[in-house]
C-alpha cells in the first residue's frame, strides 16, 4: 500500500456503511444545516489495491467483508490467498445538525448514544466529521477548506506533542456534466492529515514564509475579518495555502462520493479521488470544474437497475439546486467555532 498516499489510504477506511451515512447526512445541504458525528475505528477489513486508489475488501458477490476481530481478518486474508493488508476500519456514530455554521451538543451525551443506538465503544473513538453545507443558497470556496477555528487546536496540539490527527469535512461542489453541459451538485470530501510536528510545520513555513511556525497559538492564530473583509490572524498564518501545502505532500486530498456504490470510472469503490482544488488525481481526466457525473459512472461500470435508478433521481434533485450564479469565490468566508474546540 505504500504507491498510495496518506489521504487516500485514511478515505479508504470508511465502510460503505459509513460512505452511505456521509451521502445521506450532507444530502440536505440545502437545508443550510452543518452536521458531524465521531469517527471510530472499530472492527477490522482488508485493504487492497484498486484502480485508482485503494479500498476494502468485497467478495465475489460484491459484499464488503468486515470482521469483528484482526484474528478473523488474518484469517480470511490467507485462507482466501488475497494481497491486501489488514487494517482496523472507520464506522461512523449518530449524527448532530446545527445551523450554517454551529453545533452544539454534549460530547459525554453523543459518545454515550453512539454507543447505545451503533453498538460504536467510547475507546474506539478517534476523529470527527463534519459538513459546510450552503450558506445564503451559495457555495462559498473558503467553506470547502477547513476553517482556522476547525484545525488550528489540532495544529498545534500535533506541533507540541508530535501527536498525529485525521480530519473530514464534507461540501458541496459545483461542477459540469460532461455528457449533458449541466451545472450539479456532487459532495465532496476532503481529507486532512496532521502526521507528525516536522511535517506540518514545514508545511506552514512554504504556504506562510514570513510566519513562525513555532509561534502559532489559540491567541494568535484564529482568523478574523478584517475592515476590507478579508481574514486575516495576528501569527501570519495562512491556513488555505497550508492545506494545499499539505496536499502536495499526500496529506491533503478530496473524493467525490457520489459514486461510492455506483462507482467512479479510474476509482475503485467507486469515488473519483481529486488531488487538490486543482481537481485532478487517481488517474482520472476531469475538466476544468471537476467534471464527473452519477449518471456517467453508474453507466460504465454497468451497476444494477436500482442503483441506476437512484442515480438518476440525485442528479436530477441536484440539477435543481444548482445554478450559474451559485458559486461565490470567497475565501474570506469562515466557518465558525464548533463545540468540539472548546
Amino acid at each position: 500500500m505504500q504507491q498510495y498516499p496518506p489521504w487516500q489510504l485514511e478515505y479508504a477506511k470508511f465502510t460503505d456503511d459509513a460512505v452511505e451515512r456521509i451521502k445521506s447526512y450532507a444530502d440536505d445541504t440545502h437545508l443550510e444545516r452543518e452536521w458531524m458525528c465521531y469517527v471510530y475505528e472499530q472492527d477490522y477489513g482488508i485493504m487492497v489495491s484498486g484502480e485508482s486508489m485503494p479500498h476494502l475488501y468485497r467478495d465475489d458477490s460484491g459484499k464488503e467483508q468486515i470482521f469483528r476481530s484482526k484474528e478473523r481478518a488474518e484469517e480470511y486474508l490467507v485462507g482466501h490467498g488475497l494481497s491486501g493488508a489488514v487494517t482496523p476500519v472507520y464506522q461512523l456514530g449518530s449524527v448532530s445538525y446545527g445551523d450554517e455554521s454551529r453545533i452544539e451538543v454534549n460530547p459525554e451525551s453523543k459518545s454515550t448514544q453512539d454507543n447505545a443506538i451503533r453498538g460504536l465503544q467510547k475507546a474506539n473513538k478517534k476523529w470527527t466529521i463534519h459538513g459546510h453545507p450552503l450558506k445564503d443558497g451559495k457555495i462559498y470556496t473558503g467553506r470547502q477548506y477547513f476553517s482556522s477555528t476547525d484545525i488550528l487546536d489540532e495544529y498545534v496540539n500535533t506541533r507540541d506533542n508530535n501527536s498525529p490527527v485525521v480530519q473530514f469535512v464534507v461540501y458541496p461542489h459545483q461542477q459540469t456534466d460532461t455528457n449533458t453541459g449541466r451545472k450539479v451538485i456532487h459532495n465532496r470530501v476532503r481529507v486532512l492529515i496532521f502526521p507528525d510536528s516536522k511535517t506540518i510545520m514545514d508545511a506552514m513555513k512554504s504556504a506562510s514564509p514570513n510566519t513562525d511556525p513555532a509561534g502559532i497559538t489559540r491567541e494568535n492564530g484564529f482568523n478574523n475579518n478584517q475592515e476590507d473583509g478579508s481574514l486575516a490572524n495576528e501569527a501570519g498564518a495562512d491556513w488555505f495555502a497550508f492545506q494545499e501545502a499539505l496536499g502536495k505532500k499526500g496529506y491533503m486530498g478530496i473524493v467525490d462520493i457520489e459514486g461510492k456504490r455506483g462507482g467512479a470510472k479510474g476509482a475503485e469503490g467507486g469515488s473519483t479521488d481529486l488531488d487538490t482544488e486543482t481537481n485532478e488525481g487517481g488517474g482520472l481526466t476531469l475538466g476544468a470544474e471537476g467534471t464527473t457525473s452519477l449518471f456517467k459512472s453508474a453507466i460504465m461500470v454497468g451497476v444494477s437497475a436500482t442503483v441506476l435508478f437512484l442515480g438518476f433521481h440525485k442528479l436530477f434533485r441536484s440539477q435543481e439546486l444548482a445554478s450559474d450564479n451559485m458559486v461565490i469565490n470567497d475565501m474570506n468566508a469562515e466557518e465558525g467555532p464548533h463545540w468540539w474546540h472548546q
